[in-house]
C-alpha cells in the first residue's frame, strides 16, 4: 500500500512533520509513505511541483492529510480532491475522513484556502 502524506508547507522539516509521519506509520505499518517534502522536487515553479504532487496522489492507494488548526492550503485541497481514499490526522490519530471543506472567501493567500468540516469515522 502507498499512502500520500498531504500537509502544509509550513510543517516541512519540523518536529510536527515527523510526529505526523509517526502517526501514519502507526496506523498503516506496512505502507510506503510518499512525502512531497522529501519525495518530490520542491525547488522550482509551484505549478510544476503541484503537477508532480497530483500525479503521485493518483498513484497512491490513499491519502492522509493534516491541517493547521483546521485550515488547509490550496495544494492540500487539490491533492485531497484527486485521492482515492482520504484519511485525516485528527485528535492525534489517523481517522477515515467523510467531511468536507468551507472555502475561505476573503483569504489573500493560497496557503490559507479552506477550513475542514470534520466528520470522522473508523478510527484506525
Amino acid at each position: 500500500m502507498r499512502i500520500y502524506y498531504a500537509h502544509h508547507l509550513w510543517k516541512y522539516n519540523t518536529p510536527i512533520e515527523q510526529y505526523e509521519i509517526y502517526l501514519i506509520k502507526k496506523a498503516f505499518p506496512e505502507a510506503k509513505i510518499v512525502n512531497p517534502n522529501t519525495d518530490i522536487e520542491q525547488n522550482r515553479e509551484e505549478s510544476e511541483t503541484m503537477s508532480d504532487c497530483i500525479e503521485s496522489v493518483e498513484s497512491c492507494d490513499a491519502l492522509v492529510f493534516s491541517s493547521l488548526d483546521g485550515v488547509i492550503g490550496k495544494g492540500v485541497f487539490d491533492e485531497i480532491n484527486n485521492a482515492r481514499e482520504v484519511y485525516y490526522i485528527h485528535g492525534n490519530q489517523v481517522t477515515s475522513f467523510r467531511g468536507g471543506f468551507d472555502i475561505i472567501k476573503d483569504s489573500t493567500t493560497k496557503r490559507l484556502y479552506a477550513t475542514v468540516k470534520t466528520e470522522v469515522n473508523n478510527y484506525r
